[in-house]
């Protein structure tokens, strides 16, 4: 308890020599003072504002411990075994979730004299959205998203836990993380890359996709940063597996500068075998929403909704309903395997024309041509829905109102040298 009261000390002076820093900080008052703010400046207020705001709340939590801990100190009795983990729990935690550290005060000398840890190594739980919101008594989407700038959109898990590294490392240490690879292309990680770009530095990514290391449905990547902007080069390397060995090999070195030059903000390229030819490629492409509309088939809200009306139709002709899982190249599973569709299984998945439910957009692009693609696949796997007969899950795009003709483009997309080039 009286290691614990000393943290709480320490906890407290570090929590107000940040609060005068941030206050008197001329950065502030050009914030503040600024009416014409670019985005950017925009972007720096909302991190400043939730920093501020994240150390009034704490500050408030460590001086409630704080005080209880002198209290139990206080104490004529012998405390009981569970007064420390209660205190913690009713101070800094919400529901029945596990303990977690309060980094600021669990390690209050390691931010007092170094202002973070040298290095911070992560695997981070993999959950997704959707089994965040069937446990919002665990996982509160809405709670996390007031506490990261990066939990923006669908996200998965993961992504908070790069910012969550990146607060509790000292400037210029090191970070390394395991995570799915939707980290280098997903929209709902947008903004995590952008965050990582401004704060960190890529030392090292390994692609381990392909040589499986655990049994997850996932496929991982490893990345290694530096807490802190330098030039130099990123290390590329790619996992195989050898038996019950993994091989790791280096596959390439390039510029770090060039990860800011990738087009949409998308590091799926790095990962590539032939990137230098990919940069050379880039460098005279064009996105293909350029000539057709590629569209995310349906938001997380709506995937709920989706669950509500979906049912079983074994003779359907439309809304035929697919899943990532379904799709492989030219070809579908629809009727010939069970589908799983947010806990709960259907033969022959069918989503009827609910315009209670369905908006006009999704009701058209379920009627359309179109090809449908896997959102999680290590290659591209995707399928011409020529008549308008099937409509598409979560996890999956969707390509319509195209200029080129769709046929050319489903072998185009599910070609080899497609593979090397998609992103």
């Amino acid at each position: 308890m009286k290691i614990l009261l000393k943290q709480s000390y320490l906890a407290e002076r570090l929590i107000e020599e940040k609060q005068k820093e941030m206050t008197s900080s001329s950065y502030q008052t050009k914030i503040f003072g600024d009416s014409g703010m670019t985005a950017q400046e925009r972007q720096a207020k909302l991190e400043y504002e939730l920093k501020l705001h994240e150390l009034i709340d704490l500050k408030k939590k460590v001086a409630g411990a704080k005080e209880k801990t002198e209290a139990l100190l206080r104490k004529k009795d012998i405390l009981r075994k569970d007064d420390i983990d209660s205190l913690r729990r009713f101070y800094f935690q919400t529901g029945e979730v596990p303990t977690t550290f309060i980094w600021h005060i669990d390690f209050a000398e390691v931010f007092t004299e170094k202002n973070g840890f040298d290095i911070v190594i992560g695997n981070p739980p993999y959950v997704n959205m959707v089994e965040m919101d069937a446990r919002p008594d665990i996982w509160n989407r809405d709670r996390i998203r007031s506490l990261f700038v990066t939990a923006r959109g669908g996200f998965d898990l993961f992504v908070p836990f790069y910012e969550c590294a990146i607060r509790i490392n000292r400037p210029n240490g090191y970070f390394t993380l395991i995570t799915p690879n939707k980290l280098l292309s997903a929209e709902y990680a947008q903004e995590a890359r952008k965050y990582l770009i401004e704060k960190a530095t890529l030392l090292n990514l390994a692609d381990v996709a392909h040589c499986k290391p655990f049994e997850a449905a996932v496929y991982p990547i490893t990345t290694l940063f530096l807490n802190g902007k330098e030039t130099g080069n990123v290390t590329i390397y790619r996992g195989v597996r050898k038996g019950s060995d993994i091989q790791i090999t280096m596959i390439a070195e390039i510029p770090s500068r060039m990860i800011e030059e990738l087009p949409n903000n998308i590091w799926t390229p790095l990962v590539q075998l032939g990137y230098t030819i990919l940069t050379k490629v880039m460098a005279i492409s064009k996105p293909l929403s350029t000539y057709c509309t590629v569209k995310g088939a349906a938001t997380v809200s709506e995937a709920y909704e989706i669950k509500e009306i979906l049912g079983n139709k074994e003779n359907a002709k439309k809304g035929k309903f697919l899943v990532s899982g379904n799709l492989d190249r030219y070809l579908n599973s629809w009727g010939r395997y069970r589908t799983q569709y947010i806990k709960d299984q259907y033969q022959y998945p069918y989503l009827p024309e609910n315009k209670s439910v369905l908006s006009r957009t999704r009701i058209k692009q379920m009627n359309s041509s179109k090809i449908i693609i896997s959102g999680m696949a290590k290659r591209p796997k995707a399928f011409l829905d020529i008549n308008g007969e099937y409509a598409a899950a979560k996890s999956t795009v969707i390509i319509y109102d195209s200029q080129v003709d769709l046929a050319f483009l489903c072998g185009l997309l599910n070609s080899s040298l497609l593979c090397l080039f998609i992103i």
